[in-house]
């Protein structure tokens, strides 16, 4: 085994990992989660957020869209290398198989404008819903349970450019691992990239996406331990709770565009006063014009 390669491997994830991160460490001061009324009370009243099983998005083309950019990426990768990679590629299907994944990725979104029109039609109730607005900036982030490591808050990337970038550059680091040592990478090192794609599927997203300028709410986890169900019209959808000591940063509510705003914030005033969310420094009416269908 020649430690110089696996210090050179080591180091060059490093550099990799530490790019990734910087791009989620600018965190704005507001992000918006989209939500009916009855989303907004059970947040508020439980002063819980709900992260879903990723499999269960609204948008399965969305986990389709990132696996079919890591398989490229690699297959890139495989034939400028050779054959040193076909072991690996059989490592790439098991990560992106779902019916063999050993890791789940539970995911809540948020946006950084709490003003439009795609996801008011989206996930606020045809625009008769709500933009909740929290401040990350000073959460803390341990749980009351603590029986899982608490969510990350990462920011979605939408150039094809980089997505392809960043998985081709730590495959070349794997190739040149394995060409040097002459072994397959660590199972530590094999989790490492199986996390590290986990968490890039529901972080790189289509190009046509931008709009949103989405950051989510990411918990990666191999068995939780707190695992619920919501029962929907079709299926069972699994999701896990955050529910932060010291409560949720709520600091805002934008109301949508349907709804009778002078009613609307006295009700939501009400409810919020209640709950002793004391940090409310804005509610504001949406300023789209909208007529639902």
């Amino acid at each position: 085994m020649s430690i110089d390669a696996h210090v050179k491997y080591n180091e060059s994830v490093r550099i990799l990992m530490e790019r990734y991160f910087k791009r989620h460490n600018d965190i704005p001061n507001r992000l918006y989660h989209y939500t009916s009324a009855g989303g907004l009370h059970g947040i508020a009243s439980n002063k819980t957020i709900f992260l879903t099983n990723a499999r269960f998005l609204n948008d399965p083309g969305e986990l389709i869209y990132a696996a079919n950019l890591v398989r490229a990426s690699v297959a890139i990768a495989r034939d400028q290398r050779g054959s040193v990679l076909d072991d690996f590629l059989k490592h790439i299907e098991n990560i992106l198989d779902p019916d063999k994944l050993t890791l789940e990725a539970y995911v809540s979104c948020f946006c950084e404008d709490g003003d439009l029109l795609s996801q008011w039609r989206s996930y606020g109730g045809n625009a008769d819903g709500y933009a909740i607005g929290f401040d990350f900036s000073g959460i803390n982030w341990s749980t009351h349970a603590d029986k899982a490591p608490p969510p990350e808050l990462r920011k979605v990337l939408y150039c094809h450019k980089e997505q392809a970038t960043f998985i081709s550059e730590w495959t070349n680091a794997i190739a040149d691992l394995i060409e040097e040592t002459g072994d397959e990478i660590s199972d530590n090192q094999l989790q490492q990239f199986r996390k590290t794609v986990a968490e890039c599927m529901i972080t790189f997203k289509s190009p046509a996406y931008q709009e949103e300028q989405e950051w989510r709410l990411i918990s990666v986890q191999q068995h939780p331990k707190d695992l619920k169900f919501l029962a929907q019209a079709r299926f069972l959808k699994p999701y896990v709770e955050f529910k932060p000591n010291g409560g949720l940063p709520i600091r805002s509510v934008k109301v949508g565009p349907v709804l009778n705003f002078d009613l609307t914030k006295r009700s939501v005033t009400m409810m919020l006063d209640y709950y002793e969310y004391d940090k409310i420094d804005e509610m504001k009416p949406s300023s789209i014009l909208y007529r639902p269908s």
